[in-house]
């Protein structure tokens, strides 16, 4: 099926498997630009259901905080969906302060033959991002770590897009229990420029340290 999106940009959407019809996709970030929703580009190139997770609830989003170690319960309550064939994490996971909890949520939500796609910023790349939130940027071998860890097969290897954005394109191929090496809260890099969003102006106001802590 050809299909050509308006919104999804086109660098993001080469990662995306090459027919999306007939495929439940879950979105991390109600995701959207001046071309409008991600989310009607899904519909138009025919995926079987769409759903998309934030914390804003917008757009018809799924509002869970992805620090819950229930995250992914929560996410099959509201969805009615055991898994999905396609999860996206286009620039969402940096804003999460907990980087085990979402990575964890995305495996539990997986199963055999999903595809998980990231498009997240390179550590110490990107920086001006901070001002958005943007608190873990990860590096450049955190997906192949985090892979062999938990037997995913790398169906597009990580690379750097534009100086700045590490991607991947990941496969399901045996399900197994998650796991979060000890070592891999060490392949990430602190943006301290999120302290200047508003959510950062919070955080240093209140000297709230729960805010880096998982939740039930």
């Amino acid at each position: 099926m050809t299909f050509n999106p308006k919104a999804i940009p086109l660098q993001e959407f080469k990662l995306l498997p090459e027919n999306l019809e007939g495929l439940h996709v879950l979105e991390f970030g109600n995701k959207g630009n001046k071309n409008g929703l991600y989310r009607n580009d899904y519909v138009s190139a025919g995926v079987a259901s769409y759903h998309c997770v934030d914390i804003n609830g917008q757009d018809g989003a799924i509002p869970v905080d992805l620090r819950s170690e229930s995250a992914a319960d929560q996410i099959r309550e509201a969805s009615g969906m055991d898994s999905f064939d396609l999860i996206t994490n286009f620039g969402m996971s940096e804003h999460i302060p907990v980087q085990r909890t979402f990575y964890k949520c995305i495996h539990e939500l997986a199963d055999v033959g999903t595809r998980i796609v990231h498009w997240t910023p390179a550590a110490r790349k990107f920086r001006e991002h901070g001002n958005q939130g943007s608190i873990w940027h990860a590096e450049e071998n955190f997906f192949d770590a985090l892979s062999f860890h938990n037997e995913y097969t790398i169906e597009r290897k990580s690379e750097i897009y534009d100086k700045r954005i590490l991607n991947t394109r990941l496969r399901i191929d045996e399900k197994t229990d998650f796991v979060w090496n000890e070592d891999f809260d060490s392949l990430f890099w602190y943006n301290e420029l999120w302290l200047k969003s508003p959510w950062g102006e919070h955080y240093r106001r209140t000297k709230d340290k729960r805010v880096f802590e998982t939740i039930e």
